[in-house]
């Protein structure tokens, strides 16, 4: 059975995100359209802070060290590229976000 740990609560987000560690690594939590989602904060090209960049047109997120994109719903890279960042499940109630805790 998969166990969750809080990481936030809604007054948290600013500009529909969050960044959270769970279990010693970054979750880049998204707010979108009423839901969340959650990817690694790490790129998997260079290593650059996912949550610092952007969300495009699109809904990806941008990595703003060199621009590589994202859909934080899936952790996958657009146009069948082989890179995605790890992704995380998220519970989001009454008192705030969930992340579930993967076992290492």
């Amino acid at each position: 059975m998969a166990s969750f740990v809080r990481v936030c609560s809604k007054g948290n987000f600013v500009h529909n995100r969050y960044l959270a560690t769970v279990n010693g690594k970054q979750v880049a939590i998204f707010q979108i359209d009423g839901k969340h989602y959650g990817i690694s904060n790490v790129c998997a090209r260079i290593a650059g802070p996912i949550i610092h960049g952007d969300l495009d047109k699109h809904g990806y997120a941008v990595c703003p060290w060199h621009g590589y994109r994202y859909d934080p719903k899936t952790g996958k890279a657009p146009g069948g590229s082989p890179e995605r960042v790890e992704t995380f499940s998220i519970l989001h109630g009454a008192s705030g976000a969930q992340v579930i805790r993967k076992e290492a």
